[in-house]
């Protein structure tokens, strides 16, 4: 029997118990041959080999699998750093909005999204549709303004008019006041009322042919309806140009508010592989029910 002294308990013993152990199987498997060594050891008894089972299981042997051994491709595990979405979840919510604000989709493309080339190719055609629309338009422009220059005359208005009895076709009058305004400081507007207003009828070149009956009808003019015609080509025109600028402001909105939802989600905390924490915000116009708290939710 071994005896053991109290100031040796502490010490690890496992080494000295493998060492005995090792030379217990040697003695065993060895036999007589080994009855002549230095070391003579008696023969063992089945209880002696069970203690010694029992110590070998005590002395955990078998060492765990290494922590730092890479995961097999097998495993289906990546590490951290090859995860598709960690390489964007330390970029900056803000700075995917303002790329965005100047370029529709840069947002997402700094985000790693393919989508952002959508918005990329919808602002490309916004902005040529904007483009052309607008030339037209002014081309439009220019032609109906030579075309009333050539047709409509201020003095031709004040004398057919007078002729015909009108009472608002005369110098100092309020309708004369306002087309002389407008000629000098809103040329949108004469020319728009020259050809919409009845009043101003009498100045085109052709009414007179195109009203032979009563001095006082203001009837119709050719040349007059072709100028509305000229005009409502460049107003439409006009408008597609700026349906299409409307086009690209609003797409750049909404591919600046989306890069930042997607920014932000990325960088959302995360408490685990399957566990979230997300942000919940709720409020509703002129009431005071406006609540702000947060969600855990873990996949089982």
């Amino acid at each position: 029997m071994v005896y053991v002294s109290p100031v040796l308990r502490n010490l690890n013993l496992t080494p000295l118990r493998g060492a005995i152990l090792a030379l217990a199987v040697l003695a065993l498997t060895a036999g007589p041959a080994v009855s002549s060594s230095l070391l003579e050891l008696d023969p063992m008894t089945p209880e002696e080999i069970l203690l010694a089972q029992r110590a070998i299981e005590d002395t955990g042997t078998v060492a765990p699998p290494s922590a730092l051994e890479p995961p097999s491709p097998a495993s289906g595990a990546l590490p951290p750093g090859l995860h598709p979405a960690a390489s964007a979840a330390h970029k900056k919510p803000g700075i995917g909005v303002l790329l965005s604000l100047a370029v529709p989709g840069a947002g997402h493309l700094y985000a790693g999204e393919k989508r952002g080339w959508i918005n990329i190719g919808v602002d490309v055609v916004s902005w040529a549709a904007y483009v052309r629309y607008r030339d037209l338009g002014r081309s439009k422009e220019d032609g109906y303004e030579d075309f009333a220059d050539s047709h409509w005359d201020y003095n031709r208005w004040l004398s057919q008019g007078q002729s015909a009895g009108c009472a608002e076709c005369f110098p100092g009058s309020p309708e004369d006041s306002l087309l002389l305004a407008f000629r000098d400081r809103n040329r949108q507007h004469y020319y728009e009322d020259i050809g919409k207003i009845s009043t101003y009828f009498y100045g085109w070149d052709d009414w007179a042919q195109n009203n032979p009956g009563d001095p006082a009808d203001r009837g119709e003019s050719a040349n007059r309806l072709y100028y509305r015609g000229m005009r409502n080509h460049s107003n439409n025109f006009l408008k597609n140009s700026r349906y299409s600028f409307t086009a690209a402001m609003v797409n750049r909105v909404i591919s600046a508010v989306d890069a930042f939802r997607i920014l932000k989600r990325r960088a959302t905390p995360q408490l685990g592989e399957n566990t979230h924490l997300r942000i919940q915000f709720r409020t509703k116009p002129f009431s005071e029910e406006t609540r702000l708290g947060f969600v855990v939710t873990k996949r089982l």
